[in-house]
């Protein structure tokens, strides 16, 4: 007969392996578990938090009544439509944008946001975007500028007001590098500083200038031109491919669909630049 003897030593072993696999194990639900899909949250919730600037009509902004109204809000909505759940707005600024994704304050940001490299480090965009644009400059009707050549040549006589956190932050010293830069956090205080001359000029998006000085004729003229060519795009969770993958498709139907045409069209009044062009990178 053969005896086998098992020493403490590999009891010891055994006991040992089988606790730190049940803790691996333990620890693996629990990362699944964190690790839901915002998609079936926001099922499950039935609801969808969208991000969002409230401060540049016709893109986004508040009526009379504090209700937000604009060409994202429709967006917003029709994305909330068709996950059949509520839709929740909740405002931000932008340089909150970012950091309000990431956190998961909000399931997707419909913000007026600029996908670039430095933003793509910590949250995701959508590869379609939904709308185009690009820099621009606004300034008061009796200003002595008229061109981006009197711009440049005023050189560090100018003052120009921008968005902090905007893609103008990388765009204006390159067009103007010896303007004196002021940064605001909401756009209205840019504005408030442009209408009172603490500032000469502001830059902003195209659509934004263009219909400030169709609107406001007596009190705004531009430039003209556009300076940098910009993708409008969803920002959402970085980690999450189920959500981003959903995410993509719905602004693929949308902009297939015509729907997107449609609210463009609403709000600005004109046709939208060609998307297919700007995800070409013709």
């Amino acid at each position: 007969m053969e005896v086998t003897k098992v020493s403490f030593k590999k009891i010891n072993i055994v006991v040992l392996f089988s606790i730190l696999s049940l803790m691996l194990l333990i620890g693996s639900i629990n990362i699944f578990a964190a690790e839901t899909s915002i998609l079936d949250q926001v099922i499950e919730r039935g609801e969808i938090r969208v991000g969002m600037i409230l401060t540049l009509p016709p893109i986004a902004s508040l009526d009379d009544k504090g209700n937000p109204v604009g060409f994202e809000p429709d967006i917003a909505q029709f994305l909330a439509d068709t996950l059949g759940v509520k839709l929740t707005i909740v405002e931000l600024t932008g340089p909150t944008r970012v950091p309000a994704v990431a956190a998961g304050k909000v399931d997707i940001a419909i913000a007026d946001f600029t996908r670039t490299l430095e933003r793509a480090k910590t949250i995701a965009f959508s590869e379609v975007p939904y709308m185009n644009i690009g820099v621009t400059f606004l300034l008061p009707k009796d200003s002595k500028y008229n061109t981006y050549e009197d711009l440049k040549a005023a050189g560090d006589s100018l003052t120009i007001g921008i968005s902090r956190g905007g893609t103008s932050e990388q765009s204006i010293p390159m067009l103007l590098p010896e303007a004196v830069i002021k940064r605001f956090s909401e756009h209205s205080d840019e504005f408030l500083a442009l209408q009172s001359g603490t500032v000469d000029v502001v830059s902003e998006d195209s659509v934004f200038v263009a219909l400030q000085v169709k609107v406001h004729p007596e009190l705004y003229k531009g430039t003209g031109g556009v300076f940098t060519r910009e993708a409008i795009c969803a920002g959402v969770a970085a980690d999450d491919m189920k959500w981003f993958n959903w995410i993509n498709l719905f602004f693929h139907e949308l902009n297939a669909s015509g729907k997107t045409r449609e609210l463009y069209i609403k709000w600005f009044g004109s046709e939208p630049p060609k998307i297919p062009s700007w995800i070409a990178g013709e």
